[in-house]
């Protein structure tokens, strides 16, 4: 699943044709009735989707009463624009329920974001 929030924001003003109007499409801009200066617009929440797999690991849940997890280090990509290492690029450590086979999002760690902390 996809992470709609990475803890970090881009400015998409350039991307808007409130602040553009050369652009050929909005696509990129998170609201186009927003207007120019909006934080909708100055401070758009980054999301990423984890597409590339490194490793998996399998480890014991404290308790022991609860299935293991499987822990899967990825690369989250985020492809829209502005290109800017915050905002592309992050590092997603994923929780699956062994038994179950379903995501624990709650598990679910952003290195990126731990490191901006």
């Amino acid at each position: 699943m996809p992470l709609t929030n990475v803890g970090f924001t881009a400015d998409r003003t350039a991307f808007c044709p409130q602040t553009n109007p050369q652009l050929h499409s909005a696509i990129f801009c998170p609201n186009t009735q927003a207007p120019p200066g909006s934080p909708v617009i100055t401070m758009d929440p980054q999301g990423c989707f984890p597409n590339q797999l490194y490793s998996g690991v399998i480890r014991p849940v404290p308790g022991a009463t609860l299935t293991p997890q499987l822990r899967l280090t990825t690369i989250c990509a985020e492809p829209a624009p502005p290109l800017q290492f915050t905002t592309n690029i992050q590092a997603v450590i994923k929780s699956v329920d062994t038994r179950g086979l379903t995501e624990i999002a709650a598990e679910d760690d952003n290195i990126n974001a731990q490191i901006k902390t």
